[in-house]
């Protein structure tokens, strides 16, 4: 029986831990055993085990001198706050005393590991397999999360613009530099890279960090036989929108974030609104949505449980997902298992889930027109791309495909 342990800085915060849960359940039903370690406790999570900083005086007094550290590191740089990404440090203040508690495991699987793990030592000690599954760029460049097109990580990075540096000595240089020599201290044999999407393996393989390791792709996954399609005019009694209405809905973690694309959503649907009245935008997610230039709109606020959310993309015709750097977007997979097509600008990992056409529409990269287009055009098809997509996720994204993946991963680590 192989015992996997997933880390991740959080178990239930963001989209990085909801697609490591989905795994962790998957792996589950396949008898495999599975847990995570993380720094929060999620009470509907089985098999968890929460980090607890040690209160002993000398590490109280080693993880403040390794915290001021790595702000004195980042203070002389003026992050550009304007695009909301975290740029995050290779080193973190937790380090002998997170590795002391680390579960015993065959496999170490990483996750979304900013601000918790320290790479460094972390893979100075590990003497086990470790698979890390990337969620975004940030493993394979100097600190950014998404490079906003940036490509200077495809080098060494320096002069980073999320820094607002124009130095080629900088904290992102130097982050690339110890993440990189971190990373050739274990053997690709014992360490391998696994990307959601063929978009972040293109990126990832372009990086010296990961140089000489094997990259593949296992795509994320859900519980189809929860997010699926249900009564779409019973769900819109419920919420009381009209079935005359024409719904497109737009959903986020963080729907403030500038990578999520809502500036461009609302100017394609101004565009829309010239030809038709019968829009209604629908939206959800942390975050003030801010003022919407028609009214015909009404944000859900945050949605935290996944039998609820699954009834709002039942309300939808179509959902939008205009992101500018996505890696592969749960809320497009979870539209799609729901049946409904989803429409988003042809860049990042999109196009492994929206078949244009077929599952959705792809709009131009970053065109308001364009998407504003490929908004009406799902609106004109949305019952049978909607059985589309609901076909492409019982295909390539359930819970059980996804764990199949991970254990033949896993089994040939472990040869």
């Amino acid at each position: 029986m192989i015992n996997v342990v997933h880390i991740s800085k959080w178990a239930s915060q963001g989209g990085a831990s909801r697609a490591m849960q989905r795994l962790h359940k998957g792996l589950i039903k396949e008898k495999i055993t599975s847990s995570i370690y993380s720094i929060d406790g999620d009470d509907t999570l089985s098999h968890q085990v929460r980090f607890i900083p040690d209160r002993s005086s000398i590490s109280k007094i080693r993880r403040h001198y390794w915290n001021r550290s790595i702000k004195n590191d980042v203070s002389p740089y003026s992050e550009q706050k304007n695009y909301r990404e975290p740029f995050t440090h290779v080193r973190t203040q937790y380090r002998d005393d997170l590795l002391s508690q680390l579960p015993k495991a065959d496999v170490y699987n990483l996750h979304w590991i900013s601000n918790f793990i320290d790479i460094p030592s972390f893979f100075e000690n590990i003497d086990k397999p470790v698979v890390w599954t990337l969620h975004d760029m940030n493993p394979f460049t100097g600190g950014c999360h998404y490079d906003n097109f940036c490509g200077k990580y495809e080098v060494n990075c320096g002069a980073c613009p999320q820094l607002g540096s124009n130095k080629l000595n900088d904290l992102s240089k130097k982050i690339f530099e110890e993440k990189r020599a971190a990373i050739s201290k274990i053997s690709p044999e014992k360490l391998r890279i696994v990307t959601p999407s063929n978009w972040l393996a293109e990126e990832a393989r372009k990086s010296k960090i990961f140089s000489g390791h094997k990259i593949q792709v296992i795509h994320n996954s859900l519980d189809h036989n929860l997010f699926k399609p249900r009564n779409k005019n019973y769900m819109r009694t419920i919420f009381e929108i009209p079935e005359s209405k024409k719904v497109v809905l737009f959903g986020a973690f963080g729907i403030n974030n500038r990578r999520k694309g809502y500036k461009e959503l609302l100017e394609s649907l101004f565009i829309l609104n010239e030809k038709r009245s019968d829009v209604l935008l629908l939206s959800f997610g942390h975050g003030n949505a801010g003022t919407v230039p028609f009214k015909n709109y009404r944000h859900l606020g945050s949605i935290n449980d996944d039998l609820f959310l699954s009834m709002i993309y039942n309300l939808a015709d179509v959902f939008v997902m205009p992101s500018l750097q996505e890696n592969l977007g749960q809320t497009c997979l979870e539209a799609l298992s729901c049946g409904v097509p989803c429409v988003a600008f042809d860049t990042g990992g999109n196009s492994d889930m929206v078949i244009n056409g077929e599952t959705g529409y792809l709009a131009s990269a970053f065109r308001p027109d364009s998407l504003s287009t490929a908004i009406e055009q799902a609106l004109m098809n949305s019952v049978e791309t909607g059985k589309n997509g609901r076909k492409l996720v019982e295909t390539k994204f359930t819970l059980k495909h996804q764990a199949e993946n991970y254990i033949q991963l896993y089994r040939d680590l472990l040869k």
